[in-house]
């Protein structure tokens, strides 16, 4: 049978609802990317055709224009941050006006403010359609943008000082810009203005609010990224006309998981030739963390201290959960060479999916009787148990036959994530998570809240200690988060040239069980290479983008090798033979090998692709029990053990071969509070859709737009 290619075509739309200025409505039916918003500031127009500092301004912004005009998709926003002219005369803000011609034929949408160069009575004057049009009628040139993912207050801030360095909002925006502070909402805001903040405005308290995220100016004409001494984080965007080393502005590119908004501000040069061309301005993520310290106090208290915050909290032990009268039809023979947690059938409660929890169960409770109840089997004459994994099998020459029905008594204990949290009015509360035996998840925050810290409850504890304890250090996977675009053009040139150009893209996902998915609640959503697919579509929509699998639970790249002509995963006929643009392979079951057998065994691999015309991403895999890696804890295990991973990594380099570093964001899910694994479904070495996200994660940085 042939290889199976699915196809889909995603358009992107975009909502937007601003209170202000919008600009170029008209809309050509090119797609709209929602999370995607340009930053320009001090073009510095002058209608008498003169340069500032030996620089065409004008020249400039037009190139700067012009690229954003025929950007597919296009922005959701354009957001111009003042010093709009050089010389503020009524003849510059109307050719400032003229220039921006190309976005409104677009129906690009565009949001503007006034810096030190600019005078709103002049502004008004020339372009008199926008008075009365203003956040506050009849104050300053400010707007709020509201998009999916964020909102963007652009705000007319007045110098203060000499020579104006520095900005403040202005009165009249005080109570407006408060009261958008204020709202209780999960969206944070930035709020976008000419001038920088050294420190928090008058009569705006930032700091105070919980949705304010980030502070993003102009006025300097230099790319920074800095937290000022009252902890705003700020970010500066260059000119678009001046210096010309630096001359472009800014993509602000938004994504949204697992409840954590990441915001990449990258540097677009009017020269893409500029080797600054694409380099990042900042980072950020939303909820922002805060430093918080946990000490604990007896068997279940916990000290917290945060933000100038301090409580003690008290957790409740594991919720143990009692079965009477579990049947079991037929007991298989206990077999003692098995793995642990398959030694014979499993007991329900601490079942997870084909194998089971460790530690889970209490040993002393467990008791096996027959049907009826009247007859109580005896452990090591009857029957065996595995007790660390919860396995039960009968015993030859026992009481209990291969057909005889029994039935289980036991108590197991379950797990449970608590959040610790920061609420809006600034005090530390313990958030009670639900009990899994499992897959436990942390409680959602409320509007305005902020994570802490997540307390691990594991089945059976008797006390808190430091391992239980899992303060939030990050909130996303932090920078570098993938390879540069000129390391992505030379890896993947092919495959990005048909994306880019909306051609058919063919992609195939070689794995093992992982790959699979069988295990998966919807394989066909949750998959990574599904998840991956569905991105890319969104990143690329004109492309067409087909993706078929090719995996074998249980087996590894060797297995497939080692398949004779005419076997369903014969690697000639199911991989090679499916002629693909890209190859991305995941073999978690490869990780016996070493960094010799990565390099020999991979190195034929590689050959063979290259012979086909195809390109390759390799995964690298998951982290899996920790007992399997050699790991004593779940923290502090940023450094995949594995010298399977380090062979992958040398490989990839030394080949010129991309590579999808899962395994990096594996190992700091312990910052961001997270166990990893409570992602593992079968406790084991199944991800379950988060965890899967994650290799889609790792994917994407290789595929610039």
């Amino acid at each position: 049978m042939g290889m199976r290619w699915r196809s889909v075509r995603m358009w992107g739309t975009v909502g937007l609802a601003v209170a202000g200025f919008a600009m170029g409505l008209r809309a050509d039916g090119v797609p709209v990317d929602p999370d995607r918003v340009i930053l320009m500031s001090d073009t510095h127009i002058d209608s008498r055709g003169l340069t500032r500092a030996k620089h065409d301004a004008v020249g400039a912004f037009k190139e700067c224009v012009r690229q954003v005009a025929e950007m597919k998709p296009r922005p959701a926003a354009v957001l111009l941050l003042g010093d709009l002219t050089e010389n503020n005369t009524v003849e510059s803000f109307r050719l400032f006006r003229e220039l921006l011609a190309p976005w409104d034929r677009a129906g690009i949408k565009y949001f503007l403010t006034l810096g030190n160069h600019d005078r709103a009575a002049i502004f008004f004057k020339a372009l008199p359609e926008f008075r009365g049009r203003t956040a506050v009628p009849g104050g300053p040139v400010s707007q709020l943008v509201e998009l999916p993912l964020a909102d963007f207050a652009v705000i007319e801030t007045a110098g203060i000082g000499s020579p104006d360095w520095f900005g403040t909002v202005a009165e009249a925006d005080r109570a407006w810009l408060n009261g958008v502070l204020a709202r209780q909402t999960d969206k944070p805001l930035l709020i976008c203005g000419h001038h920088p903040v050294d420190r928090n405005p008058e009569g705006v308290e930032l700091r105070q609010a919980p949705r304010f995220l980030a502070w993003i100016y102009g006025h300097y004409h230099q790319m920074v990224s800095k937290i000022t001494r009252d902890g705003i984080r700020t970010a500066a965007i260059p000119s678009t006309g001046f210096p010309e080393e630096t001359s472009g502005y800014g993509i602000l590119d938004m994504s949204r998981a697992n409840g954590v908004t990441a915001f990449r501000i990258t540097f677009a040069a009017t020269d893409p030739k500029s080797p600054l061309h694409g380099r990042e301005i900042a980072r950020l993520v939303y909820p922002p963390v805060i430093p918080v310290s946990m000490t604990p106090e007896g068997d279940w208290r916990v000290r917290v201290e945060a933000a100038g915050v301090d409580a003690s909290v008290t957790v409740e032990g594991p919720e143990t959960r009692r079965v009477a009268g579990e049947p079991i039809p037929r007991l298989p023979p206990y077999n003692p060479k098995g793995p642990a947690y398959a030694r014979g059938a499993k007991l329900a409660g601490v079942r997870a999916q084909e194998c089971s929890v460790r530690h889970a169960l209490d040993p002393a409770s467990l008791v096996l009787k027959d049907r009826a109840g009247a007859v109580t089997f005896v452990r090591g004459r009857d029957y065996e148990a595995e007790l660390t994994w919860g396995c039960v099998g009968r015993l030859e020459g026992g009481a209990i036959g291969p057909d005889t029905p029994v039935t289980a008594d036991y108590a197991y204990g379950t797990m449970r994530l608590d959040a610790v949290v920061l609420t809006a009015e600034r005090k530390i509360v313990l958030r009670k998570g639900a009990p899994h035996v499992s897959l436990p998840r942390p409680p959602d925050c409320a509007p305005g809240e902020l994570r802490l810290a997540n307390i691990w409850v594991t089945p059976r504890l008797q006390k808190l200690g430091e391992a239980q304890l899992f303060p939030v250090l990050e909130q996303a996977f932090p920078v570098p988060s993938g390879p540069a675009p000129e390391e992505a053009e030379r890896r993947l040139p092919k495959t990005l040239a048909k994306l880019r150009a909306g051609g058919t893209v063919r992609i195939l996902a070689w794995g093992d069980s992982v790959t699979d998915g069988g295990y998966l609640p919807d394989r066909e959503r949750d998959r990574w290479q599904e998840q991956f697919a569905r991105r890319l579509r969104e990143r690329f929509p004109q492309a067409k983008i087909e993706l078929a699998t090719e995996a074998w639970p249980g087996r590894n790249t060797a297995s497939y090798r080692a398949e004779p002509p005419g076997s369903p995963h014969n690697y000639k006929e199911k991989v090679l033979d499916a002629r693909p643009d890209l190859i991305v392979s995941e073999f978690v079951n490869d990780a016996g090998l070493d960094e010799e057998g990565v390099r020999r065994h991979y190195g034929r691999i590689r050959d063979e692709f290259r012979q086909i015309g195809a390109e390759w991403v390799i995964l690298t895999p998951h982290y899996v029990r920790p007992d399997w890696m050699g790991l004593a804890s779940e923290k502090g295990i940023d450094s995949d053990p594995r010298p399977y991973v380090k062979g992958l990594r040398v490989f990839a380099a030394e080949s010129g071969i991309a590579l999808a570093d899962a395994s990096l964001r594996w190992g700091r899910l312990w910052r961001q509070g997270l166990p990893y694994s409570v992602l593992l479904m079968n406790a084991i070495n199944h991800p379950d859709p988060c965890g899967m996200g994650l290799f889609a994660d790792a994917l994407m940085p290789w595929f610039p737009r």
